[in-house]
């Protein structure tokens, strides 16, 4: 049993203890020095993981204009509501940092049973699927002019790497090649928009670093009334370490020895422990699951408020320890991929597999 095989779900609340949510909430809106931070990322806010700086967006892209009632609000603070008071989700909301700006996930995990990872498709898998979306909420522009059309447009380097949906009488995607059309009335309405990640950054190479940049502009009488724009950076994941929380201790039958002594110990401290058999997963006995999966997570704070964050145990490959012919991410699959439970793969399948 090695330290990569522990973990903890982040939706099941009825599993967490309430120092730890507090713990974890402190990770992802205090920051981690430790992190790769950059310098004048600021100080509370930061997400571990996630630099701040320069937010990467297209310096000749519409630039807003200010009228109070074209407004396109995400959750600036990080506090997991949607507000339109000054100075409170505005905050961040066009040039996103380490200290203010939203985050939204990348959906992972399997809601609804049908062994992919939810952003495998086009649809929102559920209510469970449906907390996996970071909220973008047009705010109603109630004395809008019968004339009034709206557009929202997403930045063409992150169409192939995020999956937006509007909420009206259920999901819908939103096709981000020509954007969002509204009506008059849809203005006035307000309209709500959920975002889900498709694959995390992984390196700093990456033509895409994960930002995400929203434009919104109403159009009256031929010409501009108003625009708002708005900046998202996705989740980063989080590798698991000794001294974190955990409510899941997982083992290979080939150290059994050892797990059988600390199996009543560990169960005696609410922590669930698994027999997970290595051979189905490498081919071969090996006890150190260290070289072939690791546990960590992704977060963003809960939908609605209330402190809580949301998010999921993302299991990762290793590319070492396998016989050949074990494909790493598939077998990982089968075995825990599920609710609140994703597998990525963060090494190079071609060129790294023994």
């Amino acid at each position: 049993m090695s330290a990569s095989s522990l973990n903890e779900s982040p939706r099941a609340q009825s599993r967490w203890h309430a120092g730890a949510r507090r713990a974890l909430g402190a990770l992802l809106l205090l920051g981690l020095g430790a992190c790769g931070a950059e310098s004048g990322d600021g100080g509370g806010g930061a997400l571990p993981g996630v630099d701040g700086g320069p937010n990467g967006n297209d310096p000749n892209a519409m630039q807003p204009v200010v009228l109070p009632d074209v407004d396109l609000v995400v959750d600036g603070n990080r506090d997991g509501e949607l507000n339109r008071t000054p100075g409170v989700d505005d905050v961040g909301e066009d040039q996103w940092t380490g200290a203010a700006g939203a985050v939204f996930l990348v959906n992972l995990d399997d809601d609804d049973s049908d062994h992919q990872p939810d952003s495998a498709d086009n649809v929102v898998n559920g209510g469970a699927d449906s907390l996996d979306l970071a909220r973008i909420w047009i705010a109603p522009f109630a004395k809008a002019a019968d004339d009034a059309v709206g557009t929202l447009t997403v930045d063409a380097a992150s169409r192939g790497h995020v999956r937006v949906f509007r909420h009206k009488n259920g999901w819908t995607p939103v096709d981000l090649t020509t954007g969002l059309s509204l009506t008059a009335a849809d203005i006035r309405e307000g309209v709500e928009l959920g975002i889900e990640g498709l694959d995390f950054v992984r390196t700093r190479s990456q033509a895409w670093q994960g930002v995400v940049t929203f434009d919104y502009a109403v159009q009256s009488g031929g010409a501009t009334v108003g625009s708002d724009r708005a900046v998202m950076h996705v989740a980063p994941w989080i590798a698991n370490h000794n001294l974190r929380h955990f409510d899941h201790a997982y083992y290979s039958p080939f150290s059994n020895r050892l797990t059988s002594t600390l199996t009543p110990i560990l169960n005696g401290l609410g922590i669930q422990v698994v027999n997970l058999p290595a051979d189905d997963f490498t081919g071969t006995s090996d006890i150190w699951f260290e070289d072939w999966m690791q546990t960590g997570w992704t977060a963003m704070p809960a939908f609605g408020g209330h402190g809580d964050l949301h998010g999921m145990v993302v299991f990762n490959p290793r590319p070492w320890g396998r016989e050949p012919g074990y494909e790493p991410i598939k077998t990982l699959r089968q075995h825990m991929l599920g609710p609140d439970q994703a597998v990525a793969v963060f090494f190079n399948e071609a060129t790294e597999l023994n």
